[in-house]
């Protein structure tokens, strides 16, 4: 399989989005050079599948930074960005970039925290492994 980040770059960049769908519908060549990561053969896999298996592709992508300090670690390349009349992955350096973006995006990380903390919440462990974590 290609480099799937270049690959992925190369969408967003031809189409200034990358969806799933967009990404299955391309990939339908069989020249193209993500055709091989889909599972085509409709008897094992349907149309919904295949839009999963994009999404956890587009969601694999990784990026490595670097701290002040020297310390490094990873993050998602791609975060999925709600426009109001339209929902696209784009590129995290793009996203620190743009105040709406960023907006967006935290506030998407704050309804996330939200939710698992009203899961766990009731476990004294889960807040001492959040406040290990954060420390």
């Amino acid at each position: 399989m290609a480099d799937l980040r270049h690959e992925l770059e190369l969408i967003w960049k031809e189409h200034q989005e990358l969806t799933a769908t967009l990404v299955v519908d391309l990939a339908r060549d069989e020249g193209h050079p993500l055709h091989a990561s889909f599972e085509w053969d409709d008897a094992k896999a349907g149309e919904s599948f295949r839009l999963s298996q994009a999404r956890q592709m587009i969601r694999s992508v990784k990026i490595t930074y670097k701290t002040d300090d020297g310390k490094s670690g990873n993050i998602r390349h791609w975060y999925s960005v709600d426009r109001g009349q339209s929902r696209s992955y784009e590129p995290a350096d793009e996203i620190v970039q743009d105040d709406v973006a960023l907006a967006i995006v935290l506030r998407d990380m704050e309804r996330e925290w939200k939710t698992l903390k009203r899961k766990y919440d009731r476990f004294g462990q889960f807040r001492d492994m959040v406040l290990k974590d954060l420390g």
